[in-house]
């Protein structure tokens, strides 16, 4: 019902010449976490499989990051929708001279030749649509609106009905220029060749849905996730694994993230793994109780997975 509230009320800014646009010039990266994040529970909830392939190099738009966002977490959330559960859904992104290309494609149920174009008029549905959604037919309009305020085109295509669909955005790329500078919110802050090195990464905390989040996004940047949801099993994830990286939540049942910090410092294998402490505490104490438990950094949630990706790109082992 809120979703269906808030694609009635932009249907209507639309109508009226009110639809609000704050176009910046932003990284592509920060909206495609933002995007993954929105959509992540439906895609979880129906046990779908999702890949993020995005290119090395940053890609910079003038667009307003939070419409792209509203774009691309619509796409994928219909693609988990109309895909039986349990299927793949991939994003992918590539550069295409001046131009920007986003696909999302699925394994699901598909669409007959009449549907690829008519699916993105005003409250058109399928009739698959119409058996299994309480869809309106307002979110692919509203996909199409927002992508042509941004000078560019959306397309849908599909092998017919059980083939599955994909759908692309194309965008135009961002002048390249020094003198105009990048979001900081969303900007990429490490360099390419920081950035192409896969690391092992744990990640540990009870908070299922974070977890998952923050592993679909890493794994995007090629790094092998694997989670725990409590101290005692990241303590055995660890020593079994040996990972680069741990990231671990403070206050876990059982075993809290201070003692499983401690335990892996102990140990030879583990003194110079990357440890970061993921905390709803960001104060001097906090941070000086995380250090002497021996994190290397100290995030505080929401985690800023800029900021995550780039301690990660940054880390060397000790020689």
């Amino acid at each position: 019902m809120r979703d269906l509230l808030d694609d009635l009320l932009d249907l209507s800014r639309l109508r009226l010449g009110r639809f609000a646009m704050s176009q910046r010039r932003v990284a592509l990266r920060g909206i495609v976490d933002a995007a993954v994040e929105t959509a992540h529970s439906e895609i979880e909830n129906r046990r779908h499989e999702l890949t993020v392939e995005l290119p090395a190099r940053p890609v910079v738009l003038n667009a307003d990051p939070s419409r792209l966002s509203q774009v691309l977490s619509n796409l994928l959330v219909n693609a988990a929708k109309y895909t039986e559960d349990g299927g793949r859904i991939a994003l992918t992104a590539r550069t295409d001279g001046t131009e920007l290309v986003l696909t999302v494609t699925d394994n699901g149920r598909g669409l007959d030749e009449k549907a690829t174009v008519s699916m993105f008029d005003m409250f058109w549905q399928s009739e698959v649509q119409t058996r299994s959604s309480h869809s309106m037919g307002i979110g692919l309009s509203l996909v199409r609106s927002i992508v042509q305020m941004h000078g560019g085109t959306v397309t849908a295509r599909s092998d017919g009905p059980g083939h599955g669909s994909e759908f692309t955005v194309r965008l135009p790329l961002a002048p390249t220029g020094d003198d105009i500078a990048v979001d900081d919110d969303i900007a990429p802050l490490i360099d390419e060749d920081e950035a192409t090195v896969p690391r092992r990464v744990v990640i540990a905390d009870d908070n299922g849905d974070a977890a998952w989040s923050l592993a679909t996004l890493l794994s995007a940047d090629g790094h092998e996730v694997t989670s725990a949801a409590n101290g005692g099993d990241a303590m055995a994830l660890i020593a079994e694994q040996r990972p680069d990286v741990a990231l671990l939540d403070i206050a876990m049942p059982g075993m809290d993230g201070y003692e499983v910090a401690r335990r892996v410092r102990s140990e030879d294998w583990g003194r110079t793994m990357l440890q970061i402490a993921s905390t709803g505490w960001g104060g001097e104490t906090d941070r000086q109780a995380s250090s002497a438990a021996g994190f290397d950094a100290h995030l505080v949630k929401p985690i800023d997975i800029g900021r995550l990706k780039e301690l990660i790109a940054r880390w060397r082992p000790a020689e």
